[in-house]
C-alpha cells in the first residue's frame, strides 16, 4: 500500500502515523515462519530463571573490527584487527598481555576477458602488522575462493578478511580452555558463503573434541514474531509478567541453513535494560541438559556486572574496545599511506585514489 499525506509538520505526522501503526500489530507470539526451524511460543510459562554461581566456567571473547583506508574503482585498501582474552568471572586469566592481531588488506578487482565475456575477478594481498601474526591471519585463497562468486558492490567483500580471521583466532583461544569453558564470538554463529562455513567448523569440530562450548550474543536482530513485532522488545514485555531477574527463553532451532546455532533470548542482569540474542551450536545444545545452560549463562552473568553496559558481558566490552577501528585510525593510516606514496612516487595510484575521492571534497566543501 502506497501512501501520500499533505502534511505541514511531516516529522511529527510521520512520528505520529508510524506509532499509530506500531501500536495496532497483533500479538501472535511465535517467531516469523521459515521451512529451516523450530520455533517456540513466547509466553510468560516458558521463561526459565538464570541460577548464580559461585564456581565461573572460563570464557573466551572474540571480536574484530575493520575500516576501509583508502578506496578506488579497482582496489580497496583495509585495516583489519581481530582480538580475543578470557575471563574467568570478572577476572582476566589470559592472556596478558591482550591478544590482538592487525593486518592490512589490499583487494584489487581485475577484468578477465574472454572472446565471449568479460567478468570481473580479485586479487587479495595481506600484510600483518607483525611478523608473528602470520599464524593468525586467513589464507589467502580463502578469501579470494570466498569472493569470486559475489557482486563487486557486495560490501562483504571488504570485511571477510576480517571475518575469516575472527574464526581463526578463536581456534587459538580454543587453547586456553578446558572441558567445560565456552567460545563467545560477537554477534551470530552466521556465516557468509561456504568459505566462512569451512572455517566455522573447523572451531566447531576441535570444540566439541575438548568438550567447550561455542556460543554468540548479539546485542540486535532483525527477527520478528507473526505479528510483526521485534523479537528482543517483545521478548521484554513478555518477561514482565515473570518475576525472575535473569532469564532465558527457547526462541528457534535454525534460523537459516547458514546458522548452526539454537537461538534464545537472555537477560544477564536484573537491573539490564536489554535483553539480548544468544545462541549456542545446534550440535552440543541437543546433547545439553538444563544443569550445562545454565551453568554456561551464570558464568556469563557473573561477567555482565560493569555499571557501563549492565547485562552484557565486560568480556565482549573489552574485545569491541580493543578491536574496534576507529576513524581517527582511519586518518592517521590514510595520512601515512599518501605520505609513503609521495615518497616513491607513486602519483598513478593518488590519481586514482584522488578521482574517486571527489564526492568526499565536495562534501567538505558545502559542509
Amino acid at each position: 500500500m502506497y501512501i501520500v499525506k499533505n502534511t505541514l509538520d511531516p516529522l511529527g505526522d510521520l512520528a505520529r502515523d508510524l506509532n499509530k501503526t506500531l501500536t495496532e500489530l497483533p500479538h501472535d507470539d511465535v517467531l516469523l515462519p521459515s521451512k529451516y526451524q523450530k520455533a517456540y511460543e513466547l509466553k510468560p510459562s516458558n521463561f526459565i530463571e538464570v541460577l548464580t554461581t559461585d564456581t565461573p566456567n572460563k570464557i573466551a571473547f572474540i571480536d574484530g573490527g575493520n575500516g576501509t583506508i583508502v578506496k578506488s574503482p579497482n582496489f580497496t585498501i583495509s585495516l583489519n584487527r581481530i582480538y580475543y582474552s578470557v575471563f574467568q568471572g570478572k577476572k582476566r586469566v589470559y592472556p596478558i598481555p591482550n591478544f590482538r592481531v592487525e593486518f592490512l588488506s589490499c583487494i584489487r578487482q581485475k577484468i578477465k576477458s574472454t572472446s565471449e565475456q568479460s567478468q570481473i575477478t580479485h586479487d587479495v594481498t595481506l600484510f600483518p602488522s607483525k611478523n608473528s601474526h602470520k599464524s593468525y591471519i586467513p589464507d589467502v585463497n580463502d578469501i579470494v575462493a570466498g569472493i569470486s562468486n559475489v557482486t563487486a558492490d557486495d560490501p562483504r567483500i571488504y570485511t571477510l578478511p576480517r571475518s575469516l580471521g575472527e574464526w581463526r583466532l578463536a581456534l587459538t583461544a580454543l587453547d586456553a580452555l578446558s572441558s567445560g569453558d565456552i567460545i563467545v564470538m560477537d554477534g551470530s554463529l552466521t556465516t557468509f558463503n561456504k568459505i566462512e562455513a569451512k572455517y566455522a567448523h573447523l572451531l566447531f569440530e576441535k570444540a566439541q573434541i575438548k568438550d567447550v562450548t561455542v556460543c554468540a550474543i548479539s546485542k540486535t536482530t532483525h527477527l520478528l514474531t507473526r505479528g510483526g513485532e521485534p523479537l528482543l522488545n517483545r521478548v521484554s514485555d513478555i518477561s514482565r509478567q515473570t518475576t525472575y531477574g535473569r532469564w532465558r527463553i527457547n526462541v528457534v532451532s535454525g534460523v537459516s541453513p547458514h546458522d548452526p546455532g539454537f537461538v534464545m533470548a537472555i537477560k544477564l542482569h536484573p537491573n539490564a535494560q536489554f535483553p539480548f540474542r544468544f545462541e549456542i551450536l545446534q550440535t552440543q545444545h541437543e546433547q545439553m541438559s538444563n544443569t550445562r545452560i545454565n551453568s554456561i549463562l551464570a558464568s556469563l552473568a557473573v561477567n555482565s556486572e560493569d555499571m557501563s553496559f549492565l547485562g552484557y558481558p565486560y568480556g565482549l566490552i573489552d574485545a569491541d574496545r580493543f578491536a574496534q577501528v576507529r576513524r581517527d585510525e582511519i586518518k592517521l593510516h590514510a595520512g601515512l599511506l599518501e605520505s609513503k606514496m609521495r615518497t616513491l612516487h607513486l602519483s598513478k595510484i593518488m590519481q586514482q585514489i584522488r578521482g574517486f575521492q571527489a564526492h568526499d571534497r565536495l562534501n567538505e566543501v558545502t559542509s
